[in-house]
């Protein structure tokens, strides 16, 4: 929602760019929360208990954009120690096969809506494809 609202009153041209400004302002927000939430969950070692209840209280495509970060996050430490430590790909690849057994998992009960069931679902599906980019580079190392 918008604080203040958006009045629909006087020239068009003016409360609809208003109301776009404000949509925009929103969007750059809500986002930021999203990462800041996102940030916080990567690399706790309950990072997986805490997705579920995170997901289900925000909108899809900020939870398809959490689980990138959370992926993109998990795979550039991973990339960047591989020198150092040489199982830390595998590690990597654990943790990513273990997101995508829990959100599978997810797919099994009732998730109130199909909205949210679509939502899951596009997860699931994004994710495995990440799987497969972690195990493809997995096995370059």
């Amino acid at each position: 929602p918008f604080v203040p609202p958006v009045k629909a009153v006087g020239n068009i041209e003016d409360w609809l760019s208003d109301l776009l400004h404000r949509i925009q302002l929103t969007v750059k927000d809500k986002t930021r929360l999203c990462a800041t939430e996102v940030a916080s969950m990567a690399g706790a070692a309950d990072a997986i208990a805490n997705l579920r209840p995170w997901v289900d209280r925000t909108i899809a495509q900020l939870s398809l954009l959490g689980i990138q970060i959370l992926w993109t996050t998990d795979q550039q430490g991973a990339l960047e120690q591989c020198k150092i430590k040489k199982s830390i790909m595998k590690e990597c690849n654990s943790r990513q096969v273990a997101l995508l057994n829990e959100m599978s998992s997810w797919c099994l009960h009732d998730l109130g809506s199909k909205v949210n069931r679509k939502k899951i679902e596009t997860m699931v599906t994004i994710h495995v494809h990440q799987r497969d980019v972690t195990l493809f580079l997995t096995n370059q190392f």
